[in-house]
């Protein structure tokens, strides 16, 4: 089941929004774009939240910054330069997001069950 949110003015924040799940549907999967970028995007593919065949109380995720291969801009706010061939999709590891020890994500996602 597809929904829609709003995005998150300035880039910082935080949503909440509740979904049902069922046994045959316990995965979550979602996608963000990272505006400006025309080909940045953020999200999970494909959470598990049954681990081990019990609903799982509360799963934290970290959000990492993906490139979609479609853009050559040299920064999230650079003008946009599209990019011929097209590239694969891949992890972004644009100096904003480096520090001495890997890649850092740009935040988390948290799923919480609602009893």
């Amino acid at each position: 089941m597809p929904v829609v949110l709003p995005g998150i003015a300035d880039g910082v924040g935080r949503f909440e929004f509740e979904i049902d799940l069922t046994e045959r549907h316990a995965r979550v999967s979602f996608a963000t774009m990272l505006a400006p970028s025309p080909d940045w995007f953020s999200g999970v593919s494909g959470a598990d939240l049954r681990g081990g065949g019990d609903w799982k109380d509360i799963a934290v995720l970290p959000l990492w910054v993906w490139d979609a291969g479609a853009d050559s801009g040299l920064d999230f706010e650079g003008p946009n330069i599209d990019t011929r061939p097209r590239q694969s999709v891949r992890l972004l590891s644009h100096p904003a997001f480096l520090r001495p020890d890997g890649l850092d994500p740009i935040g988390t996602v948290t799923f919480e069950r609602i009893r």
